[in-house]
């Protein structure tokens, strides 16, 4: 008959097919976020722990035309269970203590291979780093400033940021690059 790995997987494959979470076991697999999920990471990345993106479920994705098959989501309190770095920095919106984790520790929990990652913004604006851009600068995911969570409509639920080359006040062409309001991440 059937052993329990072939019936585990076979399940497996019912609820991605169906639009469910992965069921527990599979090489990969992870354990869905607690809370609110507030940033989803998809492509090429080994590991995941919602099945495929659900047009009448997921209307944002939708909205931003993305799908995916299988994707790691990532509440707040995951991200901020990861190691967090700070960041004293001059900004458009004022100057303040920034923190967060850093995006290739972000990238790292997914299983993220090395290559390019496209951050999507909820406005739809977006931002492609290649592998070089993620080695050349420590590039932060933002979840707090001074203490406080970045709330929707306050640069969040994710600011992407890194350290300004001249230590405090970025330049323009930085500001440019920065991303707030991250909610998606493709590795490509």
């Amino acid at each position: 008959m059937f052993d329990r790995l072939t019936v585990s997987k076979a399940l497996a494959v019912a609820a991605l097919l169906c639009g469910f979470g992965p069921v527990a076991g599979l090489a990969g697999e992870k354990a869905m976020p607690k809370g609110s999920v507030v940033l989803t990471i998809a492509g090429k990345t080994t590991d995941w722990n919602r099945g495929a993106m659900a047009p009448a479920r997921d209307s944002l994705l939708k909205h931003h035309k993305i799908s995916f098959e299988r994707a790691m989501a990532f509440d707040w309190d995951t991200l901020a269970a990861l190691p967090q770095q700070e960041l004293r920095v001059v900004t458009p919106a004022g100057d303040g203590s920034f923190s967060g984790p850093l995006l290739k520790d972000v990238l790292s929990a997914s299983g993220a291979d090395k290559g390019t990652v496209r951050v999507v913004a909820l406005d739809g604006s977006t931002t492609d780093l290649t592998p070089q851009d993620l080695l050349s600068q420590d590039w932060m995911l933002t979840l707090a400033v001074d203490s406080r969570p970045v709330g929707i409509g306050d640069f969040g639920p994710l600011w992407l940021m890194h350290k300004p080359a001249s230590g405090t006040t970025p330049s323009q062409a930085e500001i440019e690059r920065w991303v707030w309001s991250v909610f998606y991440i493709e590795v490509l």
